[in-house]
């Protein structure tokens, strides 16, 4: 009895684990995505002058100052990314709660 429960709690942690483990990996790949796109965006106001290309919903370039807008969408990146992050710190403790 002892040695089936056992066995059953071992494969229930193996799933949680291999769970953890893909979405370790979904969010690392977003991670790298997100980080290439800021390096995009760096590029293109980079090679615009500090000029933040056009909204495409709209077509028309944003208003305000383009260093305000070029600092706003960087931080915006940099929010999302250190979610990101938080996240995989957060699924890691998990991950080491589970392993106790």
């Amino acid at each position: 009895m002892l040695r089936k429960k056992i066995s059953h709690e071992a494969k229930n942690h193996t799933k949680e684990s291999k769970r953890i483990l893909k979405e370790n990996v979904l969010l690392i790949q977003e991670v790298n995505v997100l980080k290439f796109e800021a390096h995009k965006v760096r590029c293109l106001i980079k090679e615009q002058g500090g000029v933040i290309p056009e909204d495409n919903a709209t077509g028309k370039p944003p208003s305000g100052n383009p260093r305000v807008r070029a600092m706003s969408a960087r931080h915006m990146l940099g929010q999302k990314i250190r979610t990101v992050k938080l996240d995989i710190r957060q699924q890691d403790q998990d991950i080491e709660e589970l392993t106790k």
